[in-house]
């Protein structure tokens, strides 16, 4: 038993840390700066709580996070007037408060807000092993001003690699794809929208290095393909069936159809591709002619309670169902998942 403590506590300290570590630097409110490699708890990422809604990003992903106070006040301290009851007075002693708000900017340009709640940073470098911890709330000591409480107010993230983040792109100049009207590409594990910029033929470059982490869907007249894998996880039918039955399902969509599920067990993440409707009748929209959006979903089950969480989604399509416009046909298809290489720092695969 002491052997595997030890074997632990060395993974955590050392190989689980470094895996991970993304090279940055932290600067303080009172001009101090932290440079080293930056991780965060082995197997965790940096949960950002918006206003919603609550995003998982993972630390590889994010260029920078900007803390700045949302609020500031000194607080006077109570006690209790006697033992047990619930009756407090004013003791005079007086500490400041801070509240701050996360400005999170991801390698892709997208720019998410919100709030940390204690967020671990590992600081690692030649000299010694740091921690700094993300908080919504500072709390000074009693006798302390507002400009006392430092707090991290910047924290900037290196490219890992010579390179930078790279780039992708997803090259469908085949015969059998003539005619893309539209398409939607998103990364995971966040289901973050990408942009795809035009190039020759029927190319899109990709502001985003990693091939493997890439899903997209095309739009060919009357036919939506989605570049979906085929890899299954004996959780994922359990999991899906889970979060089809869930409340937070209950919205202004009251029909749904699961087309494709995938399970992935390094994040914890459920997908499902579905087509939501609305076939009943809403002061917006006629009888006849019914609402509907085709989007990934994203959620995290529990295993034990057999219970998910959603935690977002992405829309690829939404359209209207009328006697003259159907619902599109929509095709999963692994084979679109090949079309997507890694560019050099040229712009070529």
């Amino acid at each position: 038993m002491k052997r595997r403590i030890l074997f632990f506590i060395a993974w955590l300290s050392g190989a689980g840390l470094a895996c991970s570590a993304v090279p940055g630097v932290v600067e303080w409110s009172d001009g101090r700066k932290q440079e080293g490699a930056l991780s965060l708890t082995p197997g965790k990422d940096i949960r950002l709580f918006e206003v919603k809604t609550q995003a998982s990003i993972r630390l590889e992903d994010v260029s920078e996070i900007v803390m700045t106070p949302e609020k500031e006040e000194m607080r006077e301290g109570f006690t209790f007037a006697e033992p047990g009851q619930a009756k407090q007075e004013k003791n005079g002693e007086i500490y400041p408060v801070r509240y701050l708000k996360a400005k999170v900017t991801l390698r892709d340009g997208k720019v998410l807000e919100g709030h940390l709640y204690t967020t671990v940073l590992y600081i690692e470098n030649a000299e010694k092993n740091e921690k700094v911890v993300l908080l919504a709330k500072l709390t000074g000591k009693v006798g302390q001003k507002i400009e006392d409480v430092a707090y991290p107010s910047r924290i900037q993230l290196h490219s890992s690699t010579k390179e930078g983040m790279g780039s992708c792109r997803i090259d469908l100049g085949l015969p059998t794809l003539q005619g893309i009207e539209a398409i939607v590409v998103f990364s995971l594990p966040d289901l973050t929208l990408l942009n795809a910029t035009p190039a020759s033929g029927q190319v899109w470059i990709i502001p985003f290095g990693d091939p493997l982490r890439i899903l997209y869907s095309i739009q060919i007249a009357s036919t939506v393909r989605v570049a979906w894998p085929e890899k299954r996880h004996a959780e994922t039918e359990e999991a899906v069936k889970a979060s089809l039955a869930s409340k937070e399902m209950e919205d202004f969509y009251d029909a749904r159809e699961l087309l494709a599920c995938f399970y992935d067990p390094d994040e914890g993440n459920v997908y499902s591709l579905v087509l939501m409707r609305r076939t009943i009748q809403t002061h917006s929209f006629s009888k006849d002619k019914q609402p509907w959006t085709l989007a990934v979903l994203r959620w995290k089950y529990d295993a034990e309670e057999k219970k998910t969480t959603l935690l977002n989604r992405v829309p690829l399509a939404t359209g209207r169902k009328d006697a003259t416009q159907a619902v599109p046909t929509i095709i999963p298809d692994a084979m679109l998942l090949d079309r997507v290489k890694a560019t050099t720092k040229g712009g070529t695969p």
